[in-house]
């Protein structure tokens, strides 16, 4: 009984070299590349350069810590956190990776290479798309804090901002159609004396944001079509 082995594919040479033969070597115009390396690629194919970003900061180049020319590689981690929607828990360790092994290739050019995204955000000014608002304890109604504690607080004649909704305006009864009148601030002493401060406080995210957020949650698609096989 004979064993025939299976037959190894050929391999494709390039026959116009020396005798034996050579492999075939693409040219770098040759390759091919896709839409998400551009992500990686400038004009000329580089690996990692630094992207486009399009996050809003106003950083003061004059006050900052940290080189302006060094700038890109925060920016490219931040990128690629958005290109591949990646946790802050990883960029917070990739942020690390970058920081040790830069400052051990040159630790006094890169002393100031923030370790933590904390710091990184705090270098780009990247802050969060949200709001806060001064909210009544009474009727929970939203005050912007700008228009309810002036500049000049500390003056002595401020004594404080009072809620001014009503809650029924158009009600045939007058004690239904009065203000509010809770109080919104409150004082906090410090070493000069005293600021006003609102008693509560309520951050508004942008709408946005959080929807992106809920779209990308791990199972979302199952979760709409949970109520089909809920128990009648």
């Amino acid at each position: 009984m004979m064993i025939i082995p299976d037959e190894e594919p050929e391999q494709q040479v390039d026959s116009s070299g020396d005798e034996e033969g050579s492999w075939q070597i693409l040219a770098d115009d040759d390759v091919e590349y896709s839409e998400d390396d551009e992500l990686f690629l400038d004009d000329n194919n580089g690996m990692f350069t630094a992207p486009a970003s399009n996050y809003d900061y106003d950083s003061n180049q004059d006050n900052m810590d940290m080189d302006v020319d060094d700038l890109w590689i925060l920016l490219w981690i931040f990128k690629f956190q958005e290109r591949f929607r990646q946790s802050d828990v990883a960029i917070d360790t990739l942020i690390g990776f970058f920081s040790l092994v830069l400052k051990d290739a040159n630790s006094h050019w890169f002393k100031k290479f923030p370790p933590t995204v904390y710091k990184a955000r705090k270098i780009l000014d990247i802050k969060k798309k949200s709001k806060t608002f001064a909210i009544c304890t009474d009727c929970n109604k939203l005050y912007d804090i700008a228009s309810i504690i002036p500049a000049n607080s500390n003056d002595n004649e401020f004594s404080g901002f009072k809620c001014t909704h009503v809650e029924f305006p158009k009600h045939p009864m007058q004690k239904y159609r009065e203000c509010c009148g809770s109080e919104l601030l409150m004082k906090v002493p410090v070493n000069n004396g005293y600021n006003w401060r609102p008693k509560m406080l309520y951050p508004l995210l942008c709408l946005k944001s959080q929807l992106s957020m809920m779209y990308q949650r791990s199972g979302f698609e199952q979760l709409l079509k949970k109520w089909i096989n809920r128990d009648n």
